[in-house]
């Protein structure tokens, strides 16, 4: 089971990914778009969520999480 908490949500974004500015690390939209289908094969598209590249991420990683879940 999954169990990524929203601490841990924040740490891998903060953390390991980074944020500048209240963006996500050195994705521009772009870049975030590309991310899910290259590296995750999933096909999501960032652009139909609200907010800078790190809020979208972070919205999209919890829509991902409860689909785990169930």
């Amino acid at each position: 089971m999954v169990s990524l908490t929203n601490p841990k949500i924040m740490k891998i974004v903060n953390r390991y990914i980074g944020v500048v500015n209240g963006y996500l690390g050195n994705f521009s939209y772009r870049t975030h778009a590309e991310f899910y289908p290259e590296y995750c094969e999933l096909d999501i598209d960032p652009n139909q969520y609200k907010g800078t590249t790190r809020e979208r991420f972070i919205e999209i990683l919890n829509i991902f999480l409860i689909l785990l879940r169930t």
